[in-house]
C-alpha cells in the first residue's frame, strides 16, 4: 500500500468517524488515555514513527503530533501561521483545523472535533482520541512499554475486494481467493500488540490438547469456506468444554447471515457472531446440493447460484441467538511462540490463517485459514485442524513446527462464548451420533431420532454428495432431541428412544453394500451442579461392529439400564418402642454421568430429587411420604412408625402421562414395634423413697 492512499484512507475513516450521521450509536469505544509522564512512543504499522517532538499528556488526554504521523501517511502538511491553521492535502482529500478550535474542514465541509489542536515546541499536538477515532479501533496502548501503536486500516485495496468480493457472493463463484483476500485484509489489519487480556505470567504445560473435543469436522473439498470453518470449529469445541453434548453448529447459516444483514454493503462476521450466533446444524444442514450450478455455453461451470438453498427460518434465528460470542477478538501478527502457547491455554482453540506452505507447497496459490487445537513441547509442534476431511492425512489434522509457524502463519484470532444456560431451553436434550462408514462416505447417510410412537426427527440426511462433496467417514455429530424429548426422558421400557441410520443405494443383492461401525449414540440431558459447572445424564446405544445395510434403515435403541442411579440407605434400626421415632439417612448419585472436566464418566451426587418412602403390611403396599436430596446428593427424613412392617425408600420417574417408573430403590428395612408391657411400664416409675412420703 503507498503512502497517499493510506492517507486518503484515513482522512476518509476519519470524518466518516466524526460525523455525527455517519456513527451509530456504541459503535466506538473511546480508548482510556495513558497514565503517566514518561516520554511515549509511537508506532504506526509497528515502525517506529521519528518525532522531533514527543507526544505529551496533558488534563488526563495524550497528545500526539499530527504532522509527524500524516506525513509518515504520505500527505503534504503546511502550516499558515496568520490563521494558525494546519492544511494536509493527499489526492483529492484535503483537511484543515485550527489551533484552538473545534472547527475543521474536509473537502471545504464544515466537522466539529471534539477537542481543539494545541501548539507544543513548534508542532502541532492532537489527542490520542483524534487518532483513535480517525483509525477506528486501530490504536493500542501498552503502559509498560509507553508505546501508541497505531494500525491503519486496510483501505486502498478494500473497495476492490469488498467489491469482488460482493460481486462474486451474488454469482456466487466458490472460489478459494473469496477467503484469501480476507486472509490478506485480516493480515493487514492485524495488531502486534499482546492482547490486552492475556495473562502474561501464566504458566503452560508441556502438552496441550483440545482435539478430544471435536465432534463434526467439515470438508470444503476445494471450494472456499476455509475461515467460516475454522470459526465453527472452534466455537463447537468450546461449547464442548464449556457444556457437553452441545449441537454442532451450522455453517450455512453464518454464511446466509452474513449477507442477509450486509445488505449491499460488506459482511460483518463478527457483528454476525456477537449479536446473532449460529443455529445447529441439524437445524439448517450445510449441504451444497441444493445450490445450482452456472456454465457457460462451453459447459464449464463459472459459478454457483446460492439463492435456491433453503434460507433460515424464524425458529433458526431464534436457536442462533443461543449460541452467541462474547468475543471475536483482533487478528494478531508477529507473536512468539509462548505467547500463542498462552493464548491456547487461555482462550482455547484459535484461529491462524497465512501462506500454510507445510500444506500448501512452497508457491501456494492462496492462503488458507485453520484451527490451532492444541500444542506439544516435547514435538515442538502446533496441532491444527484443517477444513479438507478426515481422508486428508488420514485424519484431518497436521502438526505445524514451532520453528515454521512465523513463516507459514500471518495472523491468529481468538473466541469467547456469551455465557447461556443451555439447561433452560429445549436444547438441554441433545445427542452424539459417531459412527464410521468402512468403505463408503458419510454423505450417504440419512440419520433420524425420535421415540417409538412419535414422528423421528432427520438430524443428517445426505450431504453434499454433489456439490462440494464430502467424502468424509466418520460422522460424529451432536444434535438436539426433539421437541418433544422432555416428556419423554429419561428413556425407559415405554418411552423407547431410538435411533435410525440409512444408507443410499443399498439393497440386499447388492455385492456393494455399504457397511458401517457404530461407535457412539450417546442420549444426554444437560445440567448444572452445584458449583455452577455443567455435566450431561447420559443414556447410550453402546458400540457394535461392522453392520452391513441390507436394503432396510437399521435402528439403534438406547438402553435405560446403562442409567445407574444408585440409592444408599445407613442401616435404620431393626426395633423401636412405639412412638419412638426413626431417622432415615442415605444418598443418591448417578453412575452414567459425564462430566466434561473429567473427560469422562464419573460418580455424581443427584440434588433436589425427590424420593419416596413405602410401607408394606399384609401384602398391601402405602406411599407413605416424600422428600428430597439436598445440594450434595445426601438426605436426612424421620419419621414415626406406626405398626411393625417393611419399608423402602424409592426414586420414581414420570414421562408423559405414563406411569411412574422405579429407577433406584434401598434394599427392603424391616422395623419392629414394640408396645410397653405392665412390667416395663412399672419400671419407669420413678422410685420414691419412703422417707420422702411419710414425713415425721
Amino acid at each position: 500500500m503507498n503512502k497517499p492512499a493510506k492517507f486518503i484512507s484515513l482522512l476518509l475513516v476519519f470524518f466518516l468517524l466524526l460525523s455525527p450521521a455517519a456513527v451509530p450509536v456504541g459503535a466506538f469505544t473511546p480508548q482510556p488515555e495513558p497514565p503517566g509522564t514518561q516520554a511515549i512512543q509511537v508506532l504506526i504499522d509497528g515502525q517506529i514513527l521519528e518525532m522531533d517532538t514527543t507526544p505529551i499528556i496533558e488534563n488526563n488526554r495524550t497528545l500526539i503530533p499530527l504532522r509527524a504521523i500524516f506525513e509518515a501517511l504520505g500527505a503534504e502538511v503546511q502550516w499558515d501561521p496568520e490563521d494558525r491553521r494546519v492544511d494536509a492535502q493527499s489526492g483529492d482529500l484535503s483537511v484543515t483545523v485550527w489551533i484552538g478550535s473545534l472547527q475543521a474542514l474536509k473537502n471545504g465541509a464544515a466537522v466539529t472535533l471534539d477537542v481543539a489542536p494545541k501548539i507544543q515546541n513548534g508542532r502541532t499536538l492532537v489527542p490520542l482520541r483524534f487518532v483513535s477515532e480517525a483509525l477506528g479501533a486501530g490504536v493500542n496502548w501498552d503502559a509498560i512499554k509507553k508505546e501508541v501503536s497505531i494500525i491503519t486500516p486496510f483501505q486502498e485495496s478494500a473497495p476492490v475486494i469488498w467489491g469482488s468480493m460482493l460481486s462474486k457472493l451474488k454469482l456466487n463463484l466458490p472460489e478459494k481467493k473469496f477467503d484469501s483476500h480476507l486472509i490478506a485484509k485480516y493480515a493487514l489489519e492485524a495488531t502486534s500488540m499482546v492482547p490486552v487480556d492475556l495473562l502474561p505470567d501464566r504458566v503452560t504445560p508441556l502438552v496441550l490438547d483440545y482435539s478430544p473435543y471435536v465432534t463434526l469436522t467439515g470438508n470444503q473439498d476445494g471450494w472456499g469456506g476455509c475461515i467460516g470453518r475454522s470459526i465453527v470449529h472452534c466455537t463447537n469445541i468450546l461449547w464442548e468444554m464449556e457444556q457437553p453434548y452441545t449441537p454442532d453448529l451450522s455453517l450455512w447459516h453464518l454464511i446466509y447471515r452474513q449477507y442477509q444483514l450486509a445488505g449491499d454493503g460488506a459482511p460483518d462476521t463478527g457483528h454476525v457472531l456477537l449479536n446473532y450466533g449460529m443455529c445447529p446444524e441439524a437445524s439448517l444442514p450445510t449441504d451444497y446440493d441444493d445450490a445450482t450450478m452456472i456454465k457457460n455455453s462451453s459447459g464449464q461451470v463459472t459459478g454457483v447460484d446460492f439463492s435456491t438453498m433453503p434460507a433460515p427460518s424464524s425458529q433458526n434465528d431464534q436457536e442462533g441467538l443461543n449460541y452467541r460470542l462474547l468475543t471475536y477478538s483482533p487478528t494478531y501478527k508477529n507473536l512468539t511462540v509462548q505467547r500463542v502457547k498462552q493464548m491456547l491455554n487461555q482462550f482455547g482453540p484459535i484461529m491462524a490463517a497465512g501462506d500454510l506452505t507445510i500444506i500448501l507447497g512452497p508457491l501456494p496459490p492462496e492462503k488458507h485459514c485453520i484451527s490451532i487445537v492444541g500444542y506439544d513441547d516435547t514435538r515442538q509442534v502446533f496441532k491444527c485442524l484443517n477444513s479438507w476431511g478426515d481422508r486428508w492425512n488420514g485424519d484431518g489434522y497436521f502438526d505445524l513446527p514451532y520453528d515454521r509457524f512465523a513463516q507459514d502463519i500471518d495472523w491468529v484470532r481468538y473466541l469467547e462464548l456469551r455465557p447461556h444456560d443451555r439447561t433452560l431451553t429445549s436444547h438441554a436434550y441433545s445427542a452424539r451420533i459417531h459412527l464410521d462408514m468402512n468403505d463408503s462416505s458419510r454423505n450417504q447417510l440419512t440419520v433420524k431420532v425420535g421415540v417409538e410412537g412419535r414422528t423421528p426427527v432427520t438430524v443428517w440426511d445426505t450431504p453434499n454428495r454433489i456439490n462440494c462433496v464430502d467424502d468424509s467417514q466418520t460422522l460424529c455429530i451432536d444434535v438436539p432431541l426433539p421437541s418433544y424429548a422432555r416428556d419423554y426422558w429419561p428413556p425407559s421400557h415405554d418411552a423407547r428412544w431410538y435411533v435410525e441410520i440409512s444408507s443410499l443405494g443399498t439393497s440386499p443383492s447388492s455385492k456393494n453394500t455399504p457397511d458401517m461401525t457404530l461407535q457412539d449414540i450417546t442420549l444426554a440431558r444437560l445440567y448444572k451442579k452445584s458449583d455452577g459447572s455443567y455435566a450431561s445424564e447420559t443414556y447410550t446405544a453402546g458400540s457394535t461392529g461392522p453392520r452391513r445395510f441390507d436394503g432396510k434403515p437399521i435402528k439403534f435403541y438406547i438402553s435405560p439400564h446403562i442409567r445407574n442411579d444408585v440409592l444408599t440407605l445407613d442401616k435404620p434400626p431393626s426395633s423401636v418402642q412405639k412412638g419412638q421415632s426413626v431417622t432415615l439417612q442415605g444418598s443418591l448419585e448417578n453412575l452414567s454421568i459425564y462430566d466434561t472436566s473429567a473427560r469422562g464418566t464419573v460418580s455424581q451426587p443427584l440434588s433436589g430429587v425427590t424420593l419416596s418412602l413405602y410401607r408394606t403390611l399384609d401384602g398391601r403396599t402405602t406411599l407413605l411420604d416424600r422428600f428430597a436430596t439436598d445440594d450434595s446428593g445426601h438426605f436426612t427424613y424421620t419419621f414415626t412408625p406406626e405398626y411393625t412392617a417393611d419399608y423402602q425408600v424409592k426414586l420414581l420417574r414420570q414421562f408423559g402421562d405414563m406411569p411412574e417408573v422405579i429407577f433406584a430403590s434401598s434394599d427392603t428395612f424391616t422395623i419392629s414395634v414394640k408396645i410397653l408391657n405392665i412390667k416395663d411400664t412399672v419400671q419407669l416409675i420413678p422410685q420414691i423413697p419412703v422417707y420422702d412420703i411419710i414425713k415425721p
